[in-house]
């Protein structure tokens, strides 16, 4: 990572689907600044109804989002949060495939922004759990990075819940520590 340009956003979003037909889209996203200043952090209500994989990972129904905003009334703000900035992603992949997904159903623009994977810097750089099978480092899971460096924190708490309703708000802003502890180095 640029230690110098400390200017960056980062983004999380929880979604409908698993993306397996790419037509899944995103149901939450929060988005925060590199101060973790709150930039977007919102329910969205999809064109579809949820599926059950994804509440039970999430616990976003179709019930909570039914008086959220649809993702056509959060696009503008969202192109003008993100447009041409540096914006950091746990799984960046899959995100982006689900934000492309999305825009392609509201039959909206792609939204141009720099992405980096945060789960590629850590697996890579620093946890480095090699996989001789596919002759890469093994991905590790948000929650895997963040107790990395926060064996005892209360976001570590917060996701050991079993019935816990997953924010993305609260993923960004794992995610953002985890950006500064690998910026340290």
């Amino acid at each position: 990572m640029n230690k110098n340009n400390k200017e960056y956003l980062v983004m999380h979003a929880h979604t409908m689907g698993l993306n397996e037909n790419f037509d899944d889209e995103i149901v939450e996203i929060a988005i925060v600044n590199n101060n973790e200043k709150v930039l977007l952090n919102t329910l969205v209500k999809p064109k579809k109804n949820i599926s059950d994989s994804a509440i039970q990972i999430h616990k976003i129904t179709d019930e909570i989002v039914k008086n959220s905003p649809t993702f056509l009334d959060i696009y503008d703000d969202l192109k003008s949060i993100l447009c041409n900035k540096k914006v950091y992603i746990y799984n960046a992949s899959f995100l982006l495939d689900i934000l492309k997904s999305t825009l392609n159903i509201n039959k909206l623009e792609l939204i141009n922004f720099d992405a980096k994977c945060v789960m590629n810097l850590f697996s890579n750089n620093v946890y480095k759990d090699w996989n001789k099978d596919y002759g890469n480092y093994t991905f590790q899971s948000l929650l895997t990075a963040y107790t990395h460096y926060y064996k005892d924190d209360e976001f570590k708490l917060l996701n050991e819940q079993k019935n816990r309703t997953y924010k993305a708000l609260n993923d960004c802003l794992m995610t953002s520590k985890i950006i500064k502890k690998i910026n340290q180095k």
